[in-house]
């Protein structure tokens, strides 16, 4: 409950201090006195946004600042806690805007960010005013507040976090699906790799092997003549050195038996030939063995292409080629086991639709019971105040997969359109003429026939609970005599509910006040300044005289505005 508004350097106002009681508080004054300024203070006190041209002149910032009374608020008191302001029955919320552009937001002595006062500002007030009207105007909200009137907001609940889940789950299997196609593709390159390495049966080292049996295939004819003649020059040919170093050796047997002291060069002659037989006979037995096989020449190219090509394919190694077939092996693996996990996905979609389908159809039904209490409650008010014959109605329609009425963000479900808000698009008709087909209000509901249904609507959302404090700006508009008097009736009505402030022109409204303001403009050394007074009981004779008589005012009117607030 709004206990105090404290306005300085706001438009027109300097310096300004509201204190509003329970009941139904009434603001009344001229035309341009300022009454619409109350109400944009009171806009920014709910975290909406600063326009231009709010502070007043030759002052550098306004200050607009609220007590309220939330010990019975538990919605608020938990808000509250949720952004880390400490739990307390009251709630000072403080708005300070500059024309520096450095404005600042205080909750509870605390700062805090705009965001934070916008997330409690709405469950604090609810101004119903033109911008009220163009709500009603808006078919997207009607389905709001046919659920805020049949308490259908924790089913509703419910099914935003199931379609939360699903919207989730749904963006995943869509990404899934396309990281799955792009696996399948990728699956059938690297299968056909790793089997193109399979195939190829490498082993480590034998790039190497290849490349030199390659080089003796090719020299093959040079090594035999070159091996031939080092076995014949060594050994085999006459004159050859083993046949010289024998003739050598046999001297220098000789010279060892008359001079010991040369036996050390006769065992290395001999140490000589045997080593020279040797590789005279390897030469030989290499000679004798090699040969130019054009078979074999050709069977090495061809293996050495194939491994060329592949160490162009897949690494500059066997050693890297076969670990890249190993790095494969894996991936296609892993892509396996995605496969499967695509599958869970589609399973817990499946399970997840079928649980929202339950909750959405059961919400419709519910609505659709709900509609009923709502046309016949608010055609019963509609009548009382001046509105006979009129018809309301609630348009309650399941979203099909074929409508393109509705917008982007919504799943299709089966044969429906399931959003946040489940499967219905909700409108309200209006036929005020008899015999008329009920009809859009936009296309048939003057301002006075809105601001009369809008009151309608929040008489019997009164009695549910809600907001504490609802404020009326130009509910009187395009109407008089009998049905304003009735409209003042139903304004008290819902203060027995709710706290209730008024901004009226009409003595039939403001004569049912609690607590009456009386906005006044004047011009004091040039300027012009609104004060806000409250007034006492001679006051509202005074004020209701006023209203009724205009420039005119006789002891005839007033006894008639006296008369009038007596009996109300």
């Amino acid at each position: 409950m709004l206990r105090e508004l404290v306005i300085k350097n706001f438009a027109i106002i300097d310096a300004s201090t509201l204190s509003f009681s329970e009941g139904l508080n009434v603001l009344s004054g001229e035309t341009g006195a300022g009454k619409s300024i109350i109400v944009n203070a009171i806009n920014l006190i709910q975290g909406k946004r600063t326009s231009g041209g709010i502070i007043r002149n030759d002052e550098e910032e306004a200050t607009v600042e609220a007590l309220f009374d939330i010990s019975d608020n538990y919605m608020i008191l938990d808000k509250m806690e949720n952004l880390g302001v400490e739990r307390e029955e009251t709630l000072v919320i403080k708005r300070v805007v500059s024309n520096s552009g450095r404005n600042k937001v205080f909750i509870n002595g605390g700062l805090a960010t705009l965001s934070m006062l916008a997330s409690i500002g709405d469950d604090l007030i609810t101004v119903s005013g033109q911008h009220e009207h163009q709500l009603l105007l808006n078919t997207e909200r009607h389905i709001d507040i046919l659920d805020d009137f049949g308490g259908l907001i924790s089913i509703r609940q419910g099914v935003e976090t199931l379609f939360g889940r699903l919207l989730k789950l749904s963006r995943e299997l869509a990404d899934h699906t396309v990281t799955a196609n792009r696996r399948l593709e990728r699956e059938s390159l690297l299968d056909f790799q790793y089997h193109e390495i399979e195939r190829a049966n490498l082993q480590v080292g034998e790039y190497e092997d290849l490349r030199n049996e390659k080089k003796i295939l090719v020299n093959s004819e040079k090594l035999l003549q070159y091996s031939n003649h080092g076995y014949n020059a060594i050994y085999g040919a006459k004159g050859s050195v083993i046949e010289c170093l024998e003739e050598v050796r046999k001297n220098m047997k000789e010279i060892c038996s008359i001079d010991s002291s040369l036996n050390r060069l006769h065992d290395g002659i001999e140490s000589s030939i045997i080593e020279l037989e040797d590789i005279a006979l390897v030469l030989r037995d290499y000679a004798q063995k090699t040969e130019f096989d054009p078979a074999r020449f050709e069977a090495v190219e061809l293996r050495l292409a194939e491994l060329n090509k592949l160490k162009k394919k897949y690494g500059p190694t066997i050693e890297e080629i076969l670990q890249y077939r190993d790095k494969i092996r894996r991936e296609l693996e892993d892509i396996s086991q995605g496969g499967h996990a695509l599958t869970h996905l589609k399973d817990k979609i499946c399970d997840l639709e079928r649980e929202i389908m339950g909750l959405t159809r059961d919400l419709s039904e519910k609505r659709k019971t709900t509609a009923e209490k709502m046309k016949a409650g608010i055609e019963r008010e509609l009548r009382s105040i001046g509105m006979e014959g009129t018809v309301f109605e609630v348009d309650i329609r399941n979203a099909h997969v074929t409508d393109k009425s509705r917008l982007d963000g919504n799943i299709d479900v089966g044969d429906y359109k399931i959003g946040r808000k489940g499967i219905d698009d909700v409108e309200f008709l209006l036929s005020p003429n008899p015999g008329e087909p009920p009809r859009a209000l936009s296309k048939v509901a003057s301002g006075g026939e809105l601001s009369r249904i809008v009151l309608a609507i929040k008489s019997i959302l009164a009695r549910e609970g809600g907001v504490e404090t609802l404020i009326f700006d130009e509910v009187d508009a395009g109407i008089g005599g009998r049905t304003a008097d009735v409209v003042g009736q139903k304004l008290k009505s819902a203060s027995r509910f709710h706290q209730v402030i008024c901004i009226t022109h009409l003595p039939q409204i403001a004569k049912f006040a609690d607590t009456h303001y009386s906005i006044r403009k004047r011009l004091k050394d040039g300027r012009t300044y609104t004060s806000v007074r409250r007034l006492d009981k001679e006051g509202r004779v005074d004020e209701i005289t006023r209203m009724l008589a205009g420039v005119k005012i006789t002891d005839t009117v007033r006894e008639h505005a006296r008369e009038m607030i007596e009996k109300s």
